[in-house]
């Protein structure tokens, strides 16, 4: 029995004789360089009669350290809401996501949680702490090396807040009469009204800057000076 080695490119096949347990069913190959990376491997079994069968093909799978494509991003979100980290990686074996708190240096592992061990994290934001926490994600390679993601953080999405109320403006049938409005946290405004003697609000779409904090709008009508 002997192990041997055919080069990428080649026909030829080399028995391995200087090599340590060439000669047993179990064959230990330090891979030394490249070159053993690609070649091709098989057993020579020689029987007591004199003949010899040789294995199947095999070869060596190489296993690489993890590489970074993609790091993560900041996310928003507030209590109560679920946001999402992800990350690309290639030659991954694991994921492990992590949290550091606020004014330590220790990171802990979301063993707890579900898809702490995957590319994309779903973290449920149950208090205040986890808007404070800084977060990464630890990545091993196949070949048992690991990386660390860039650490990421939680930017807090506020209810919006009237600062400054809008005021009756004076006007008359062919002015133009502004309302405004002052507040924070603003994703966006919607100016309406309201007709007299109706309930239903009615958002001015169709009005240049309808969604602007400074509502210009043209007196066309008596109905726009009984309006809300």
């Amino acid at each position: 029995m002997n192990g041997s080695i055919r080069k990428k490119g080649r026909n030829n096949w080399i028995t391995f004789s200087w090599q340590d347990s060439y000669d047993t069913a179990e064959f230990k190959l330090p891979i030394l360089n490249e070159g053993r990376l690609t070649n091709t491997y098989r057993c020579k079994i020689t029987g007591e009669d004199g003949n010899a069968v040789y294995t199947d093909e095999v070869e060596i799978i190489q296993i690489k350290s993890p590489e970074i494509i993609r790091q993560p991003q900041n996310a928003e979100g507030k209590i109560g809401s679920t946001i999402v980290f992800s990350v690309e990686a290639a030659n991954v074996k694991n994921y492990e996501w992590q949290y550091k708190e606020k004014g330590r240096n220790n990171w802990i592992t979301f063993s707890w949680q579900d898809s702490y061990d995957t590319a994309g994290f779903k973290l449920p934001i149950l208090n205040e702490g986890r808007l404070t926490n800084t977060y990464r994600c630890k990545i091993t390679g196949e070949d048992g090396t690991a990386v660390y993601t860039d650490e990421v953080e939680i930017i807090q999405i506020k209810s919006p807040e009237i600062i400054r109320q809008p005021q009756n403006a004076e006007g008359k049938i062919g002015s133009t009469i502004v309302f405004s409005v002052e507040a924070a946290n603003v994703k966006n405004y919607e100016w309406q009204y309201k007709e007299k003697g109706r309930n239903n609000w009615i958002t001015f779409s169709w009005q240049d800057s309808y969604d602007t904090a400074e509502f210009k709008l043209p007196i066309l009508n008596e109905g726009r000076l009984t309006n809300t």
